[in-house]
């Protein structure tokens, strides 16, 4: 009689668990719309090199500024050189605390002998603080905007050995 009245075997259906499918596909539509932000900076395009070969005959070859800050006891010693065409340099001792005043003034004798320039490599030697840095950096910004930041060890190279005589 068990047989008779014995509950029918029920299948087991298993129910679809939902809560995870949905959870990466948030995952995978997050992620997608994260890429398609970025899509949009690999197709960027960018000029030419500033440092490629000059072709135009009538416009002069970058003068390659620099400014090299060193120390001279308690003072600063204020390098400016370029080449060119009329290669020059300019030397001034300031105190620290004249140091953007005096990188101001060179600025402007600088871009009143040549206008078009607007870029300057600046450097410090070994031993010079990093607020002589930002103060000449100050004073510089007004007349030549386009500042380049050169190691110590190029900074020294680039204008060769420090002069023994105090310039201007």
């Amino acid at each position: 009689m068990d047989d008779f009245f014995s509950k029918p075997e029920r299948k087991l259906v298993r129910e679809l668990n939902l809560v995870p499918v949905i959870d990466m596909f948030t995952t995978v539509i997050f992620f997608l719309l994260l890429s398609t932000s970025f899509y949009g900076f690999t197709k960027l395009t960018l000029p030419p090199s500033k440092v490629s070969v000059n072709t135009d005959p009538l416009t002069p070859p970058p003068l390659s500024t620099k400014m090299v800050i060193g120390r001279e006891g308690e003072r600063l010693r204020l390098r400016l050189g370029w080449v060119g065409a009329e290669p020059g340099e300019r030397v001034r001792s300031v105190d620290s605390l004249e140091l953007e005043k005096s990188a101001r003034e060179m600025a402007e004798e600088f871009t009143n002998l040549h206008p078009i320039e607007k870029t300057v490599q600046l450097g410090l030697e070994h031993g010079v603080s990093y607020q002589a840095l930002v103060s000449a950096m100050d004073g510089l910004r007004g007349r030549l905007p386009d500042i380049v930041l050169i190691s110590p060890d190029e900074a020294v190279a680039r204008l060769g050995a420090a002069p023994t005589s105090g310039g201007k």
